[in-house]
């Protein structure tokens, strides 16, 4: 094993920071920020920092007050807040804050379908509405839908031109497109394909909605492949949902943008059918505030330490193999699309892999992993491990022991770069995971010791 390497007695964690953060801390956190929103941000990013990007954050007017109780969505604070996200960042006329990504992207393709008086939606097979949300597409929202492209791969224009092209009577009124898409290791589109999937759905009537989970993250890569922003997506589609508690770190909660005022006002009514229009959302709608006005403007490191980390670790882990000689460790894709990716291990079970991250941790301080999940190509069994991931959480959450699945030796864990993690060496990242192989490969080769004698 390489030496053990000095931290503090808490472990330097690689995993984004509210991994397991106490609650208690996280309502600190917002009242620090809502009783002095410029002071806790001079404090957490600096001076020099803040006065640098205070031209992007969302604050309260000097001598305003820092924090007013929006009433079932009404008030000033609320309205700014929504307002500054749609049109300063995403260059939409319109906004409205969501407690949930899953309310307001159906929110959205309700409201399409409904102008159109057609209940068709079409997505990818691995779109978050096909794997995370127990068919609330159908079962409560009354919508159909029809699968985009082949499953493993990111749909191509060619694929939406079939759509765009069928009669008019077969047509889906709105296609949701995942940019990034998270389940294939954060692959994206082209720009200049963007551009004329979206002229072929304007020509044929079909309205076309951004699945932005991610958005934050990917624009980097748009910016390098083709300099382009955020306003230069959206401005191709209807509208826009954007994650604020994933990326930007807020408590839970999501904007929905378009430049149709009167499509924005009937999403307002399903918000309210749905039953997430609670009496206030202050609370959330503050954090969601602190976590943008901390992380906005800084994807473009993160994304540029994402490569540098990878590329370093995938040429540092290069002598150790599987059994079967592949590589253990592999990134999916070779070189991150942003400050989010996918590591596959091949060769090893979960145990191996979990026992290996506990030692790593208890010699050199440094936690890696979170949990590890089977990879497949498979796309009926991705979404069965979808679906069977959010069981399991919910038996943790629970405090029940999960089932697990059948152990395999392909898995995969998803690497995040975040704020904090800016300031972790590339040589530290190096160090633990190449701890961590030398770990795994210790214990395949005790198994196989134990195989031969067995034989």
């Amino acid at each position: 094993m390489t030496a053990p390497i000095e931290t503090e007695d808490t472990p330097l964690t690689l995993l984004t920071p509210d991994f397991k953060c106490s609650g208690v801390k996280r309502m600190q956190r917002s009242l620090d920020y809502a009783q002095h929103p410029r002071k806790y941000l001079e404090n957490v990013l600096g001076a020099e920092t803040f006065t640098d990007r205070e031209h992007l954050f969302c604050l309260p007017e000097v001598g305003k007050p820092d924090v007013e109780m929006d009433v079932y969505g009404a008030g000033g604070h609320m309205k700014k807040f929504q307002g500054h996200v749609a049109e300063k960042v995403l260059g939409k006329k319109h906004g409205l804050f969501f407690g949930t990504g899953v309310a307001a992207q159906l929110s959205a393709l309700k409201e399409h379908c409904t102008g159109k008086g057609n209940n068709l939606a079409a997505w990818h097979h691995l779109s978050h509405l096909e794997g995370h949300e127990e068919s609330a597409f159908d079962t409560l929202w009354g919508l159909r839908r029809t699968l985009i492209g082949e499953p493993t791969k990111v749909p191509t224009v060619a694929d939406i031109e079939t759509l765009t092209t069928l009669p008019e009577a077969e047509r889906p009124a709105v296609i949701l497109l995942e940019v990034p898409n998270r389940e294939l290791a954060c692959r994206t589109f082209l720009f200049e394909d963007l551009v004329h999937i979206s002229k072929l759905c304007r020509a044929a009537g079909v309205a076309l909605h951004l699945d932005g989970a991610r958005l934050w993250e990917i624009e980097p890569y748009y910016q390098e492949q083709s300099g382009k922003s955020i306003k230069d997506i959206t401005a191709l589609f209807d509208s826009v949902y954007v994650s604020l508690y994933k990326g930007l770190g807020g408590h839970a909660g999501a904007i929905l943008a378009s430049d149709n005022e009167s499509f924005m006002a009937a999403t307002k009514t399903w918000r309210r059918r749905a039953g997430v229009n609670p009496i206030t959302s202050y609370q959330e709608t503050i954090d969601c505030e602190r976590g943008f006005n901390e992380n906005i403007g800084t994807f473009a490191q993160k994304y540029a330490k994402l490569k540098s980390v990878a590329a370093a670790i995938t040429q540092a882990t290069s002598p150790f193999h599987a059994p079967d000689g592949s590589r253990f460790i592999v990134f999916e894709p070779s070189i991150p699309t942003c400050s989010q990716t996918v590591i596959r291990f091949h060769g090893a079970t979960s145990q191996q892999l979990k026992d290996a991250v506990a030692l790593v941790e208890k010699q050199h301080r440094i936690r890696i992993a979170a949990r590890f999940a089977p990879w497949t190509e498979s796309v009926e069994e991705k979404k069965q491990a979808i679906v069977a991931r959010t069981k399991r959480q919910e038996e943790v959450d629970a405090g029940r022991t999960p089932v697990e699945p059948e152990d395999t030796r392909e898995h995969y864990f998803e690497m995040h770069v975040t704020r904090e993690q800016l300031k972790v060496e590339d040589g530290l990242y190096v160090k633990a995971y190449v701890a961590f192989c030398e770990a795994v490969m210790e214990s395949i080769a005790s198994e196989g010791k134990v195989s031969q004698t067995k034989a």
